[in-house]
């Protein structure tokens, strides 16, 4: 897992904000290590999940292909489908 790697920019601004509660605390004289904690747990755990629809996105793009749809009007196949819907849930946007 890499935890270096960069998130979608509205998971790095949630934890960014908890990040800074953390420390909004710290200078108030309330430690409240468990804030700090919770932002580096989640930051790991959401990180190895962005990267395993990273790559089952990719791999259903491999896969992705057009079939005949209705009137003969192609359509994308449902690994397309998946490869799309994984991409904006990830960042919100299709391919």
């Amino acid at each position: 897992m890499n935890t270096t790697r960069m998130l979608p920019l509205k998971i790095e601004c949630a934890l960014a904000r908890l990040e800074g509660m953390a420390q909004a605390f710290d200078t108030q004289g309330l430690d409240l290590p468990i804030l700090r904690e919770t932002a580096g747990e989640l930051r790991k755990i959401l990180t190895a999940q962005v990267e395993a629809l990273e790559e089952a996105a990719e791999y259903f793009t491999n896969q992705s292909d057009v079939v005949d749809g209705s009137y003969g009007i192609p359509e994308p196949n449902k690994e397309m489908q998946l490869a799309s819907a994984m991409r904006e849930a990830i960042y919100g946007v299709g391919p």
